[in-house]
């Protein structure tokens, strides 16, 4: 009964908090923080009370979480820091005790355990690591010590090997049930979760994400169940750090904390080194690594580090500087060499492997630096001996990325993801995927490699399009993801055949604009070639000041301006000198196209602000003034998207809430009322709907801020909704006179793009079209009427787009007007005509 009322109590504090995380986020004020903060820790505190409670209620409390990233983010770094100040200011430190280690695994002792595994096993039972269904009753305390140290030393052993294959995962994962049976049975439970910790670090590192998340399950109801839940979450912990998801790591860091300020009074000195540790490679994988420079460089004082952890620790700091850039690491690294010089000449492969990637690292990312034989080289070369011939090949191409073998490497990682359970997951499982598909672009521009090109743009154009959710069983079984590349090879190694399906005959341009660490590449296809482009005018830190001064959700216009304190028309002369500005500003990015009838475009998340009606071709002029430009989202989206011919007589349907009293709809409204009456659309002008519009073709008429994209709020009068499922339902294609529904971000955290257009397209609809920014009233009147002509004389809705804009152009040749509706999806869908 009290878990019951607890969990009910619990309830209502989640939904609290995410009304008021809402509210802070509708009105861009932090006034419910105090509160915010004070619930945050309080749902973390009852979240580790019991399993039941963590299991009901953890995931919902994460997805809103993950819905409101930026903000809640913010809350999980201030309050994870907080308790992570309070375990070193209150709890003392204690030695851990490694006194199992004494004993000398015997070989007969071993084998006896590893029968009573495989007997179990034989039964063909389910069993979970927390279950203790081995029967150790043959077993002396001191044997079963024995027997986990053994343990223990071949999985240390294994671990550092680079290439494991199936049967070594399975082997070590099967080793985790009778270790963690003989481990509590011989009263040292809580060494198991530092194994496993360092177990699932392999997982992770090696792309196995899906499996570790599972594994890190387990070891929570385990944690619960040895009294150790602190030790259990801070595994997971650990893992969604290792899978970089900051929110899902501060989460499960926050609980553990908890736990242990709540329940210990020590802590060994191995969980504080873990803690600290663990925090700092956190704040590094999400891209805060100056947070994880300051936690190093402000460690606490009394926590003592043996050789090894300070060896590892310093690793750990240089590779935070690495992320950062910093001029000083070469020096520093090789300072640190120098003085760890004959330590890590003894030390062997097992140590040796994360230095020699460092020194790669640091050669590729500072050119120029000295990596003669009297400075890094010669660190550089002796650990390259030190290393097994294969790992050494493993691990520099996909750092150097200098031959065709890291083309390989990508197509493991996408098939690796095919694993990843929800998508929510997905957009951070992609990352190691993403750093390969960057080392593979700039291979494949520098090589004119088309199929390699084409396989990274498929990750960093936004794949979680794509990816399909998948049921979760209640018991979660131990299936490893497939690296068999064949199919993808199959699909990949003749991209000429591959793209022209996507084109289908038509004179299109096919192009691709990914961005690596030197810069963007294009690759066009058309007329049956690839062609690959450098951008020369390329620059980034415009973009990105861009971005950052909202330069494109400010693209406005009118028909008249205020001069002298009197209001002036203003004629075409003025427009084509707004064109002109808008011109100069975006010079930055101009791209090489020939002579298409139309261009789909295929860009990289990366550019997910950048509006494609805006592209500029090498004269400086705008590609959508003369051809239609679609952003057909991806290679993968598109090439499964047939041409779709509506007959005659489709469907047509607009909603416009003019009940709500707003002036702007009211008027809106009056402006397009002649076509869509003409046109027999389906009018729905109440806020209220007996269902949402669904017709073959629906439009969509409300406000929206510069923010949309990422909060996906809309308003209409004094109201504001967030359910746009209330109003919009499923159809072919979906027309939003809503401004700013057209934009995107790429958000924090996360590699995909945000986007309207995306949750439209993931529920069904084949075309989106929608204004990058602010929509003027004016345009809807005249671009209508002509995109519905143009469209039911039998031309691709992409054609009818271009004609539509045209027409505004004619008006207003300024591209804050006739450049704002942009067509996202399949370019060919078109009216069935009766000729």
């Amino acid at each position: 009964m009290p878990i019951t009322k607890a969990g009910i109590m619990l309830e209502e504090k989640i939904k609290r908090f995410e009304q008021m995380l809402l509210t802070d986020r509708i009105s861009g004020q932090h006034q419910h923080e105090k509160e915010l903060t004070d619930l945050f820790l309080e749902i973390a505190e009852e979240l580790g009370e019991s399993y039941i409670i963590y299991r009901k209620h953890f995931p919902r409390f994460l997805t809103i979480l993950e819905e409101h990233q930026t903000q809640a983010t913010l809350y999980g770094i201030k309050i994870f820091q907080n308790l992570y100040q309070q375990i070193f200011r209150k709890l003392g430190i204690t030695p851990f005790d490694l006194s199992l280690f004494d004993h000398e695994a015997d070989y007969d002792l071993m084998l006896r355990c590893n029968n009573e595994l495989e007997r179990l096993l034989k039964t063909g039972k389910a069993v979970r690591i927390s279950d203790d269904a081995l029967d150790l009753s043959q077993f002396t305390n001191a044997e079963k010590e024995e027997i986990a140290s053994g343990y223990i030393s071949i999985m240390e052993r294994q671990i550092t090997v680079a290439n494991w294959d199936k049967n070594d995962f399975e082997t070590n994962h099967m080793l985790l049930l009778p270790l963690h049976q003989l481990l509590k049975e011989c009263g040292r439970a809580k060494m198991y979760y530092y194994n496993v910790g360092a177990l699932l670090d392999k997982f992770t590192s090696t792309e196995i994400f899906q499996l570790a998340r599972n594994l890190a399950e387990e070891t929570i109801v385990t944690g619960f169940k040895d009294g150790w839940p602190d030790l259990g979450f801070w595994v997971a912990f650990r893992v969604y750090a290792g899978c970089h998801n900051p929110l899902g790591a501060f989460l499960t860091g926050c609980i553990s904390l908890i736990i242990t300020l709540k329940k210990r009074k020590t802590i060994s000195d191995q969980r504080a080194f873990d803690i600290l540790w663990q925090s700092i490679r956190l704040y590094r994988n999400i891209g805060l690594a100056p947070w994880a420079v300051e936690l190093y460089e402000n460690k606490p004082q009394n926590l003592q580090l043996s050789d090894y952890r300070r060896r590892t620790f310093a690793h750990t700091y240089f590779t935070c500087l690495l992320t950062m850039h910093d001029n000083r690491l070469p020096g520093l690294a090789l300072d640190f060499l120098n003085q760890e010089r004959e330590t890590l000449l003894r030390v062997g492969p097992i140590e040796i492997k994360p230095w020699l990637i460092l020194l790669w690292q640091i050669e590729r990312d500072f050119p120029g630096i000295d990596m003669s034989t009297t400075g890094l080289g010669f660190y550089l070369n002796v650990f390259t001996s030190i290393m097994p011939e294969a790992d050494v090949k493993q691990f520099r191409d996909i750092i150097m990325a200098d031959n065709s073998a890291i083309v390989d490497q990508l197509k493991e990682s996408i098939i690796k993801l095919r694993s990843t359970t929800y998508r929510s997951d997905f957009v951070y499982d992609n990352d190691a995927a993403l750093l390969k598909s960057n080392r593979v672009l700039n291979y494949s521009a520098l090589h004119q490699d088309a199929t390699g090109f084409l396989l990274a743009m498929l990750m960093k154009s936004d794949f979680s399009l794509l990816f399909q959710s998948k049921d979760m069983p209640d018991f979660l079984p131990f299936i490893l993801p497939e690296t068999d590349v064949t199919e993808l090879s199959e699909v990949y190694d003749d991209p000429a055949a591959l793209i022209a399906k996507i084109a289908r005959g038509r004179k299109v341009a096919v192009v691709w604009l990914g961005i690596e660490q030197d810069g963007l590449r294009q690759l066009t296809y058309f007329d049956g070639a690839f062609n690959f482009h450098t951008p020369v005018n390329w620059d980034g830190k415009k973009f990105q000041l861009l971005i950052s001064a909202k330069y494109f959700a400010g693209l406005t216009f009118d028909e008249s301006v205020k001069q002298n304190g009197q209001v002036r028309q203003l004629f075409k002369e003025d427009f084509l000198q707004q064109q002109a500005a808008v011109i100069k500003e975006l010079s930055f990015l101009q791209i090489e196209l020939p002579a298409a009838e139309a261009v789909y475009l295929i860009k990289d998340f990366v550019l997910a602000e950048f509006p494609h009606n805006l592209l500029l071709d090498q004269q400086a002029h705008f590609i959508a003034e003369s051809v239609p430009v679609t952003n057909v989202l991806s290679t993968e989206w598109i090439k499964e998207k047939p041409p779709v011919v509506l007959t005659g007589n489709y469907t047509k349907a607009i909603w416009i809430p003019t009940d709500s009293n707003d002036f702007t709809l009211h008027m809106l409204f009056a402006y397009v009322e002649p076509v869509i009456k003409v046109q027999n659309f389906q009018i729905q002008q109440t806020i209220k709907l007996a269902a949402p519009i669904a017709a073959d073709l629906n439009i969509v008429c409300a406000h929206g801020a510069d923010n949309i994209s990422d909060l996906e709020v809309i308003q209409f009068g004094e109201q504001l909704a967030l359910d746009l499922e209330r109003f919009v339902g499923q159809g072919k294609i979906l027309i939003l006179f809503v401004c700013h529904s057209g934009s995107g971000t790429h958000p924090l955290f996360r590699n995909e793009t945000a986007n309207l257009i995306k949750k439209f397209m993931i529920s069904g609809y084949e075309a989106v079209i929608a204004p990058a920014w602010a929509l003027h009233i004016k345009v809807p009147e005249i671009w209508l009427p002509e995109f519905m002509d143009s469209f039911h004389s039998g031309i691709t809705i992409d054609e009818a787009v271009f004609s539509a804009n045209k027409k505004v152009h004619e008006l207003f040749p300024t591209p804050a007007a006739w450049a704002a509706l942009h067509l996202y999806g399949n370019p060919e869908i078109r009216v069935e005509t009766k000729s």
